[in-house]
């Protein structure tokens, strides 16, 4: 998958205080991020990464005025969260809020995303498809002021259903259909909009048969 750049000019890396390194280190376990690049001179510090998990996001309820009244919306699937730092450049300084914002925003606007609701200049909601799937998301300031933003946070969701893991047996079937005349069965998919029974289905078949 491509991922998409944050534009802007590339801040020049500077030597940080040791104390200030110690806080400042790459997180070895933390994967890419699978939306965006990271932020110039930031460094991945903590990151969450789910199977499935259930993301809320706000959402405008007029598309027009994005930064207006908003709705909820929930998307399930596979997730990911990021904590990034931005290290200061060769003046001592990091971005402001809006800075990380905008490049953000123009960044996913030339991607071919959609904006779902902006909170002032410190985040916004996004939805964005790409050849892997569509991804829901947040990204904005996580920490620090208007003028100076050194923390920038990432949670997302890959729109997914559930891989279903238990599968009623057969004799629990039995023992359903003679307690209650029925029997409610998960883990039979279909596309969305088809009657074509997915692959994924057969355990749950099996145990049917």
């Amino acid at each position: 998958m491509r991922k998409i750049h944050v534009l802007g000019a590339v801040l020049l890396a500077a030597a940080l205080p040791a104390a200030a390194q110690s806080k400042a280190r790459e997180n070895a376990k933390c994967t890419p991020n699978p939306v965006f690049e990271k932020f110039p001179n930031s460094l991945y510090h903590s990151c969450e990464r789910s199977r499935f998990a259930r993301l809320e996001l706000a959402r405008a309820s007029d598309p027009a005025k994005i930064g207006g009244k908003s709705g909820k919306v929930s998307k399930e699937g596979e997730y990911w969260y990021y904590f990034d730092y931005v290290q200061r450049d060769a003046d001592n300084k990091v971005p402001s809020r809006m800075e990380i914002f905008r490049n953000y925003e123009n960044a996913l606007k030339a991607a071919g995303g959609e904006m779902l609701h902006a909170d002032g200049d410190r985040a916004f909601t996004y939805r964005i498809a790409r050849p892997s799937g569509e991804y829901w998301g947040l990204v904005g300031c996580g920490a620090g002021s208007a003028a100076a933003c050194d923390r920038i946070q990432h949670k997302i969701v890959r729109v997914a259903a559930m891989e279903q893991s238990v599968v009623v047996s057969a004799d629990q079937i039995r023992k359903s259909l003679a307690d209650t005349g029925k029997v409610v069965f998960y883990g039979i998919y279909f596309d969305t909009d088809k009657a074509v029974i997915k692959p994924e289905s057969d355990p749950t078949l099996a145990e049917m048969a």
